[in-house]
């Protein structure tokens, strides 16, 4: 398996600059994590370098949309990452007042590891 690095972006998501005014660079299961999480909160077709890249929200936001097509839709996107063999968890909480959506999830990664994490969504 490659080994991933990529910068450390903060819970504002912008890059994170160290003590020595580098950015911070990250790798190995904490580069997968972010890789992730970024996947679900991205909105699908916003990044125009990857129009594959993300979740079709605003779609998915329609009053009367089944859970399943929600879990189909991210379970989806998970996939479309290169490490992931397999959804094996998926848990989507309730949308809050800020509208952020909490969703926990593992997966199974190619090189047969499991990566547990949690993610709020801002809708």
């Amino acid at each position: 398996m490659t080994k991933l690095k990529s910068f450390r972006l903060g819970e504002d998501q912008d890059l994170v600059i160290d003590g020595k005014r580098q950015i911070s660079m990250i790798d190995g299961k904490d580069a997968q994590k972010q890789r992730l999480r970024l996947r679900l909160g991205t909105h699908l077709q916003e990044w125009f370098l990857d129009t594959l890249l993300g979740v079709p929200w605003m779609q998915l936001l329609e009053k009367g949309t089944p859970e399943v097509l929600i879990r189909t839709e991210i379970t989806k996107a998970l996939h479309r990452d290169s490490e992931v063999e397999r959804v094996l968890e998926l848990i989507i909480g309730q949308l809050n007042e800020k509208r952020q959506l909490p969703i926990d999830f593992t997966v199974l990664l190619k090189d047969g590891s499991k990566l547990t994490e949690s993610v709020e969504v801002n809708l």
